[in-house]
């Protein structure tokens, strides 16, 4: 039992990043499945489906059929799964998913990088800007008068950034009492996200030489602002 609780915390971190899984569900022989109201016969044959991961307690069946046979189908997972990595075999006991089979089957996650990119973004930053001006006074001469005005300068942020993309496979047995193959499941996804690593400040006409930027050229034009 211990061992099956080892194997399967490995496709559970699936739950971090997918939801859910499409794939194709080949039926050996009739089995019977539960559903949230009544058992469903699932006849032998081939059919398309969606295998759903929203929360660490519960992997779900949605298969494409109509009627009741098409209702969502839960499996239960063993609670306490310390999840620790994305790819490698699992295998939960029919006395623990909650329908008359067990599980067994294996996830396969490749991942690759891209090259490193360049992106820029417009981006405004607050500055303070002194102003004076000359006032007349009471001894018929002039005072000069400053204040200080909060002022909003349009500007660009450069940065850089990579893509990792995923590639899942998995595979997955219905199995009997008796460890008969009654039924399997093999699906696969593509996950693709952007990792931002390094951006500039915000940089504007007004703050362009405390980090050795020109106004115009690479940077863009700069100079733009607004209260």
């Amino acid at each position: 039992m211990n061992k099956s609780l080892v194997l399967v915390a490995s496709v559970l971190l699936l739950t971090s990043c997918v939801t859910k899984v499409r794939g194709k569900f080949d039926v050996m022989e009739n089995i019977t499945l539960k559903t949230k109201k009544k058992m469903v016969t699932i006849k032998e044959g081939t059919y398309r489906g969606t295998l759903g991961f929203k929360t660490k307690k519960k992997l779900t069946l949605k298969l494409d059929l109509d009627g009741e046979a098409g209702k969502k189908i839960t499996f239960t997972l063993p609670k306490g799964i310390r999840i620790s990595d994305y790819s490698g075999d699992f295998e939960i006991p029919a006395s623990t998913t909650g329908q008359k089979y067990g599980i067994k089957g294996h996830v396969d996650t490749k991942t690759e990088t891209s090259r490193l990119f360049e992106g820029v973004e417009t981006c405004y930053n607050r500055e303070i800007i002194t102003r004076c001006r000359r006032v007349p006074n009471n001894n018929n001469g002039y005072t000069r008068v400053c204040t200080d005005t909060s002022i909003s300068f349009e500007g660009r942020r450069y940065y850089t950034y990579f893509h990792e993309t995923d590639d899942r496979i998995f595979e997955l047995d219905l199995l009997s009492n008796l460890g008969t193959r009654m039924a399997s499941f093999d699906g696969n996804r593509r996950d693709s996200r952007t990792i931002r690593l390094h951006s500039t400040p915000c940089i504007t006409k007004y703050n362009s030489y405390r980090y050795g930027y020109r106004h115009s050229g690479r940077y863009g034009r700069f100079g733009r602002h607004r209260h």
